[in-house]
């Protein structure tokens, strides 16, 4: 079993990371680490979160070597996207005035 141990100071700085952070996937594993230092063990954190228990280790050993930082979200491989989700609305809006 593996749990994380925060002192005062890091427990509030993963508070406030799950406030401030936009992405659920950081949300869960800022989560992930809370319930880790309440003593629950990966099994359980991986039910809750409906995760693999060897994700949920992947996260507590990140965040055990970079601190917040292993928790962030990294460049995902492949091909950039080409179309953003926030020109979704002109798109539809052009296709619109064009029919």
């Amino acid at each position: 079993m593996k749990y994380i141990t925060l002192n005062p100071d890091t427990q509030a700085q993963l508070y406030r990371f799950i406030q401030e952070s936009t992405k659920k996937r950081e949300k869960r594993r800022a989560l992930a680490i809370l319930m880790s230092m309440e003593r629950k063990c990966v099994a359980h954190i991986a039910q809750t979160l409906e995760m693999n228990p060897d994700t949920v280790y992947d996260w507590l050993n990140h965040f055990e070597a970079k601190g917040l930082g292993g928790l962030k979200e990294r460049p995902m491989p492949g091909r950039p996207r080409i179309f953003q989700t926030k020109d979704a609305a002109a798109v539809t809006e052009v296709l619109k005035k064009s029919a």
